[in-house]
């Protein structure tokens, strides 16, 4: 059922998962492109964890779990599954923001080598202004002596 689920909601590669009310994998369908450290029987023992507290509001969350966790930076949706009204567990959506923080690495160290030439244009800039006037002075200086 998941894979006509997983067709459903994207093309992109996602990994998707059906969790119990307690937290435990129950049934998982892997990314394609990329490892995730989840199988079924897996449990979210942190009570503090987004999937608990969507299970505890009822309310879809948006995720964002860093390397550390499963070995990959992902991010997705964790929705609560309702049964007879109650929360039953929840579905997880999920896909790698490897590459999209990869980005951004490059992107700020872009912005600081563009920063640090200004700087050293700057200082340039600032070095050609004293030659310029070292040569104005000697060029003052050659003039006087003509001059005598």
């Amino acid at each position: 059922m998941i894979p006509i689920i997983k067709s459903l909601i994207s093309d992109e590669d996602m990994a998707l998962c059906i969790w119990d009310r307690n937290g435990t994998a129950l049934c998982f369908e892997p990314p394609k492109t990329y490892p995730l450290r989840i199988e079924v029987g897996y449990t979210v023992t942190d009570k503090s964890d987004k999937l608990h507290q969507a299970m505890n509001t009822g309310k879809v969350l948006h995720n964002v779990v860093p390397r550390e966790v499963f070995g990959i930076a992902i991010e997705g949706n964790i929705v609560p599954i309702f049964d007879n009204g109650e929360v039953a567990g929840c579905m997880t959506c999920v896909y790698s923001v490897e590459e999209k923080m990869q980005a951004q690495q490059k992107a700020e160290e872009m912005s600081k080598a563009i920063g640090d030439s200004k700087d050293r244009i700057q200082d340039i800039l600032k070095n050609a202004q004293v030659t310029a006037s070292y040569m104005s002075d000697m060029n003052q200086f050659v003039e006087k002596l003509d001059d005598s």
